[in-house]
């Protein structure tokens, strides 16, 4: 049977083997959910960067630069890392570098992976479809805050397990989030604009992102990482 796992924060993936698995990277609040939108409105490939510089640098080769740091956009930057600032095709045909203080971090950690895909509750079926197509087994890795879990990475990849059959060997973190899950599957919004994260960028005013972040299924896309450009793509 496929083994699934779940990594509550990147700085624990160590702990994990990462090699030869297929490792979903999650930070609905917001990386990952911008990340998913901006590929869904016309952005042709995204590069993480671990550090603000690396991403500013970028703008010699033609990169939209975006990013974030403790939740507010970086001096040097094009954008901020919200959903919300790539609709409507705003930056279509962009290339798009970004650096964030968790998002980033889960990427870095997670280069071994036989295949690294993009997941948030924007694309929660898709990532789904995907992983029950794949032969491999799977690390969903959520980029927590600072080190931290996070109820709202926990959440999505307890509703990407419950979205899946029994096929998979379920691990003790597994069912966990898949409980956790199931237990707020009714009013999973409610609890995620409440949670820690959400009060962080409530403080900074970016309720519409918080609002956007936690609907389901926006999207029917799956970015996934390419190791020869080393930047996520369709």
């Amino acid at each position: 049977m496929k083994k699934i796992e779940v990594v509550v924060a990147p700085e624990i993936t160590s702990n994990y083997d990462v090699k030869g698995k297929l490792v979903v990277i999650i930070d609905v609040f917001r990386a990952t959910t911008t990340m998913v939108t901006a590929m869904a409105n016309g952005v042709n490939e995204i590069k993480t960067c671990l550090e603000v510089e690396e991403a500013i640098a970028l703008k010699e080769q033609g990169y939209l630069v975006g990013g974030e740091r403790n939740g507010e956009k970086v001096k040097g930057m094009d954008v901020d890392n919200s959903p919300l600032s790539f609709l409507n095709g705003k930056y279509a045909n962009k290339k798009l570098a970004i650096s964030t203080t968790n998002g980033t971090k889960a990427v870095e950690v997670s280069l071994a992976a036989k295949e690294i895909i993009i997941g948030t509750f924007a694309n929660l079926t898709a990532v789904s479809e995907y992983i029950a197509q794949s032969d491999l087994d799977v690390l969903l890795v959520c980029a927590g805050w600072k080190g931290k879990m996070s109820t709202e990475d926990f959440m999505f990849a307890g509703a990407v397990i419950a979205s899946l059959s029994n096929e998979y060997c379920n691990t003790d973190s597994a069912d966990i989030a898949k409980s956790y899950f199931l237990k707020h599957a009714l009013n999973y919004q409610q609890k995620l604009e409440g949670c820690e994260h959400a009060l962080r960028l409530k403080k900074l005013n970016k309720l519409g992102d918080i609002a956007f972040c936690v609907q389901k299924d926006v999207f029917a896309i799956v970015p996934k990482f390419n190791s020869a450009s080393k930047t996520f793509v369709l």
